[in-house]
């Protein structure tokens, strides 16, 4: 992954956006996919499944626009498992943690950090390069 200043800018502000976007959908899809009778379990591993494919949609969108500023590979890989974490941490936050001031798109946007952290840490690691565990 590139180091300079306007690359990682590039991946926060990317990373971000998508799981901003996964989270805001996350919680508009959430209020008409409610079954009353299912058990709970059942109903929030549903609603996981299909708020992380609306995730991915959502990496995708910010991707296509992101990638030919800040390169295809370190745009897609994080931006990707944004989309994928944000979908299910929107929901979650929203459902356990309940209407917060942050809201769904912040718990997004916050997966979305996470998220880059997490890819960063690892291609550090794939590189040999040495980092605190």
């Amino acid at each position: 992954m590139e180091r300079r200043p306007y690359f990682i800018f590039g991946d926060l502000l990317s990373c971000v956006a998508a799981g901003a976007l996964a989270g805001n959908w996350s919680v508009a899809v959430h209020g008409w996919m409610a079954i009353p009778g299912w058990p709970m379990a059942v109903a929030m591993a549903l609603e996981m499944i299909v708020d992380m494919g609306l995730g991915m949609v959502a990496g995708m969108l910010v991707a296509a626009v992101a990638m030919p500023l800040f390169g295809a590979m370190e745009i897609m890989i994080p931006v990707m498992l944004t989309g994928m974490v944000s979908g299910m941490v929107g929901m979650l936050g929203e459902e356990i943690v309940g209407r917060s001031s942050l809201g769904a798109e912040g718990w997004g946007a916050l997966g979305g950090v996470v998220s880059l952290l997490v890819c960063t840490w690892a291609n550090l690691r794939l590189q040999g390069e040495r980092v605190a565990p």
